[in-house]
């Protein structure tokens, strides 16, 4: 099978993997909705409004896993399997492998702490497009709906498996199948690795359907994407993006975010520029991705 694989062009293979995204997605809500039917009758599964507000629990189950798993996860396992990576397991023995882990963390902290000022340079670009009024209600629509799965007034259990789903299976699953197989595929395609790192970023922004925060999406997607690149690994990515997606959801749960992220301020802004310029000098000589 890889053999036949490999001889497919490089946009058959992308398109034969997203079929085989869909086709699982499908079995496995078909599968998840069929069980579900018959272990609990009383279930409203052809209501969905009524599903979600009253059994978030069977909601996130029945949609939220079979999306990441089937569009995400498994195409993503699956070019892992068609195309092994050349992974280095020798770099775990590399006296600098935990600095190499300490400089993508703090990568991604620097742009964590940025988050302010992306968020509000992307609300001047909307406004400026005339799309700000209509990208801000989609935006609190999507809140809305995760504040019913598993707001602070919603049970425990939801917010536990709001913490699985949402949170871990989504840092899991978006990792493989950005990182993992587009951006290998895209480097593997075309020889070019910062031109694949920022494809793969925008892509990632793109299909979060999110675009009131698109930038921060997009500066999120390729420092993910910088990380694989030097670490040759998805884990850190997956730790990063899952404890991020943690995050967000504990600030929703509790109905509050920090105060710092309201609006960008100089104490915050102007010492992560200079830690991320700082980071970059760092590792300059390894952005040249010879290797």
């Amino acid at each position: 099978m890889r053999t036949t694989f490999n001889n497919y062009s490089p946009f058959a293979q992308v398109l034969f993997l997203v079929v085989v995204g869909f086709v699982t997605f499908a079995l496995l809500s078909m599968l998840f909705s069929t069980i579900a039917g018959a272990l609990f009758p009383d279930l409203p599964l052809n209501n969905i409004q009524l599903l979600m507000e009253n059994h978030a629990v069977a909601f996130m189950v029945l949609f939220y896993l079979p999306f990441q798993v089937g569009l995400f996860l498994v195409p993503g396992i699956f070019y892992y399997y068609l195309d092994p990576p050349s992974f280095d397991w020798s770099l775990f023995r590399l006296k600098n492998y935990w600095g190499i882990v300490l400089w993508g963390t703090l990568l991604f902290l620097c742009l964590f702490f940025l988050l302010p000022l992306f968020t509000e340079v992307n609300m001047e670009v909307t406004k400026w497009l005339g799309v700000y009024d209509a990208l801000s209600a989609t935006k609190q629509n999507a809140d809305n709906t995760l504040i019913t799965l598993f707001g602070n007034e919603a049970p425990t259990l939801n917010y536990v498996c709001a913490l699985l789903i949402i949170g871990v299976l989504t840092g899991i699953a978006e990792e493989f199948a950005f990182r993992g197989f587009l951006l290998r595929h895209l480097i593997r395609t075309t020889g070019k690795k910062w031109l694949a790192i920022v494809t793969s970023g925008f892509v990632f922004a793109l299909l979060h359907f999110n675009y009131i925060q698109l930038l921060p999406l997009i500066a999120f997607g390729i420092a993910l994407g910088v990380i694989f690149v030097i670490t040759k690994s998805v884990w850190l990515g997956i730790v990063l993006h899952a404890s991020n997606n943690i995050m967000n959801i504990s600030w929703l749960h509790n109905g509050s975010f920090p105060k710092w992220m309201e609006e960008s301020t100089v104490l915050i802004t102007v010492p992560a520029i200079l830690l991320l310029i700082g980071l970059l000098f760092w590792k300059r000589k390894s952005f040249l991705f010879s290797s």
